[in-house]
């Protein structure tokens, strides 16, 4: 199993939910990455990576080895504090650098068998956590799971622990069950790229992925 698990910072609240998460994952190979480190470049909205390919990105050295990670793990953890009312900056950097991945744009079909874990910490984590799990379903990714923890909660820590058990209990080999939601929001994409011009990125990323049937 692999997994990799997005931090905003170094947070106590959020290192002890993911400690009590990835506890019961021993033998998984897992990588972390600390968004207020490892991608320091803020996206502008020049929306290059949409016209032109994600690599053309300015930022994407820094951005790409986040996402190929997120490719290629069974799990991803997303975990994050609350300071003011939704996700921070640092993790609202990463969405805003791979909208290109949004089924609004090319969704990679890997991600539609992917499994994710949303753990957030602080006031307004609640809402927080379902912007952030819906942009995770937004990449395709069918089975999100969210974990608030308030304050200290010592009990939200148990959460976690119970819900590591539980990830490390599956069988990877069968991917995860796509929602009818997902497959709805599929069906939308569809439609709306079937209409797109081959000549766009996003036409010619549906139509040579054979995602128009």
């Amino acid at each position: 199993m692999r997994a990799t698990v997005i931090t905003s910072s170094d947070e106590k609240a959020v290192s002890e939910l993911v400690g009590a998460f990835t506890a019961p994952l021993a033998s998984a190979e897992i990588k972390v990455w600390n968004m207020s480190s490892a991608l320091t470049e803020y996206c502008t909205g020049c929306e290059i990576c949409v016209r032109e390919g994600e690599t053309k990105c300015r930022a994407s050295r820094s951005v790409m080895p986040v996402w190929k990670s997120m490719e290629t793990s069974d799990v991803i953890v997303l975990a994050f504090d609350v300071y003011f009312a939704g996700v921070p900056a640092s993790v609202q950097n990463l969405f805003d650098h791979l909208r290109w991945a949004s089924m609004a744009h090319r969704p990679r079909p890997a991600m539609r068998g992917k499994r994710a874990v949303v753990l957030c910490s602080g006031d307004g984590a609640k809402g927080a956590a379902k912007y952030a799990a819906d942009v995770l379903r937004m990449w395709g990714i069918g089975s999100v799971r969210v974990l608030v923890r308030s304050g200290t909660d010592a009990a939200s820590l148990t959460g976690a622990r119970l819900l590591g058990l539980e990830f490390a209990g599956i069988d990877y080999d069968v991917p995860a069950r796509v929602t009818f939601a997902m497959r709805r929001r599929f069906a939308a994409g569809r439609r709306a790229h079937s209409r797109d011009s081959a000549d766009t990125l996003d036409g010619a990323y549906w139509r040579d992925n054979d995602m128009l049937k």
